[in-house]
């Protein structure tokens, strides 16, 4: 088992611990990317007279905002949750 002056990683049930950085970092590219993706759909959306294609890029947009929101709300509950730089929970 490590102690603190350790550069050991620790594994808790198997697993790395994360920060709430780890998270917040992770959520805002995905997020970002989220966001890209719903802007390219809406762009083709724009581009084309094909009613097919309309169809299915505003479908694709909407999932992508969809996705977005669930990540910005998976963000917050992490950062809510109060994990330390270990990924343990404060008392």
């Amino acid at each position: 088992m490590a102690n603190n002056d350790s550069t050991e990683r620790v594994l808790i049930d198997g697993f790395v611990p994360v920060s709430i950085d780890d998270v917040e970092y992770t959520a805002n590219i995905t997020y970002e990317q989220a966001e890209a993706m719903s802007a390219i759909f809406r762009s083709i959306s724009r581009l084309t007279d094909d009613r097919e294609i309309k169809a299915l890029c505003e479908h694709g947009a909407l999932q992508a905002d969809l996705q977005a929101n669930d990540i910005d709300g998976i963000r917050e509950r992490a950062a809510k949750a109060g994990f330390d730089a270990r990924g343990v929970r404060h008392a």
